[in-house]
C-alpha cells in the first residue's frame, strides 16, 4: 500500500464502499494483493484506529461477501470481539426543530405539581438528539393550543417561570383562541399582570443564562398579540366585563416598553418596523381593545 490509502483516515468511507461493491468480482491475484495489505497492518498514525485488529476488521467487513475473506473476517471478529457495523458510517443526518423531553400528550396528562416541577428543574442537553428547553417550550405551546382551559385554571401559579416558557404559553393561548377554543380570560389576564409586575421579570432574572433571544420584550409584545386575538373579532371575543383588566395590563405593558431606536432601521420602512416591534404589538392590542370598548358602549354614550 505505497500510497497508504488503507491507512489514511480521510479515505476510509469511500474505500470501504468501493471494496464492498467489488469484493465478489476480485480475481485470485487481486485477493492476495489486498490480503497482503490487510495482513501487514496500518501504516503511520493517520488511520486513527485503536489497534491493528480494529483496523483489519474494517477492511475485512467490506470484503466479507468474498469467500476468500469471509473466514478471515469471522476469525478476527471472534478473536477481537469487535462487532461494529460500518453501514451507517458517514451518513448525514438532518434534524428540523428541537427535541422535547415530553410530548404534547404527556404534558397534558401531567399533574399541576409535576408540570411545575419540570418547568423549574429541566435543563437542556447539548447532544444532537438530546432534548432541550426550546423543545420543551414548543411542546408546552402545542399543549396549550390543544387544551387552553387546562392551563388557564392554574396559570397564575406560573409567575416565576422562565421567559421562554411564558412566551410560548401566551402564544399558545393566542393560537387556541383563534381556533375558537375557549378559556378563562380573567385568570389569564391576572397572570399577565402578575407576571410583568413581578420583580424577577423586571430585573431579567427569568431569562435563561444561555439564551439571550427570548427577553421580557417578547413577553410584552405577545401580551399585546393575545389581547388582539381576544378583542378583534366580535363573533368570538372575551366578555366586556374583562375590559378594565385588559386596560390595566396594557397600561402596564406601556410602562415596560423600551425606547425604540429608529436609527438602527436599515430598510427605512418605519411603518413595517413599528407594527412588528414590541411597541407595535402593544399598540395593536391597545387599538383592538379601544375598538371593542367603543363597539360595546351603551347607546347613550356613543
Amino acid at each position: 500500500d505505497s500510497m497508504s490509502l488503507f491507512s489514511t483516515y480521510a479515505y476510509r468511507l469511500e474505500l470501504h464502499y468501493l471494496l464492498s461493491k467489488v469484493s465478489t468480482d476480485l480475481n485470485e491475484e487481486e485477493q492476495k494483493f489486498i490480503w497482503k495489505i490487510i495482513e501487514n497492518g496500518p501504516i503511520g498514525d493517520k488511520h486513527l484506529a485503536l489497534n491493528k485488529e480494529e483496523w483489519q476488521h474494517r477492511w475485512l467487513d467490506a470484503l466479507k461477501e468474498n469467500s476468500f475473506f469471509s473466514a478471515k473476517f469471522l476469525t478476527i471478529e471472534e478473536q477481537s470481539k469487535i462487532t461494529k457495523d460500518y453501514s451507517e458510517e458517514g451518513k448525514i443526518v438532518v434534524r428540523m426543530g428541537h427535541v422535547t423531553p415530553f410530548s404534547k400528550d404527556e404534558i397534558l396528562t401531567m399533574s399541576d405539581e409535576q408540570l411545575l416541577n419540570e418547568l423549574d428543574s429541566f435543563k437542556s442537553n447539548y447532544g444532537f438528539d438530546d432534548p432541550t428547553i426550546d423543545g420543551f417550550a414548543e411542546a408546552i405551546k402545542e399543549a396549550v393550543e390543544e387544551d387552553p382551559n387546562r392551563f388557564a385554571h392554574f396559570v397564575e401559579e406560573l409567575v416565576e417561570i422562565k421567559f421562554i416558557y411564558a412566551y410560548n404559553i401566551l402564544s399558545g393561548f393566542s393560537k387556541a383562541w383563534r381556533l375558537s377554543r375557549d378559556f378563562d380570560w380573567d385568570k389569564v389576564m391576572k397572570f399577565c399582570y402578575a407576571y410583568i409586575t413581578n420583580e424577577s421579570f423586571k430585573s431579567n432574572k427569568l431569562q435563561l443564562e444561555d439564551d439571550f433571544r427570548v427577553t421580557k420584550d417578547w413577553i410584552i409584545g405577545e401580551i399585546g398579540m393575545l389581547i388582539t386575538s381576544g378583542a378583534q373579532n366580535e363573533q368570538h371575543s372575551f366578555d366586556c366585563k374583562l375590559l378594565p383588566n385588559c386596560k390595566k395590563v396594557l397600561l402596564q405593558c406601556l410602562d415596560e416598553l423600551p425606547k425604540d431606536d429608529f436609527s438602527t432601521i436599515r430598510s427605512g420602512d418605519f411603518i413595517l418596523h413599528s407594527l412588528n416591534s414590541t411597541a407595535g404589538h402593544v399598540l395593536t392590542g391597545l387599538l383592538n381593545y379601544s375598538l371593542k370598548y367603543a363597539r360595546n358602549l351603551p347607546n347613550n354614550q356613543k
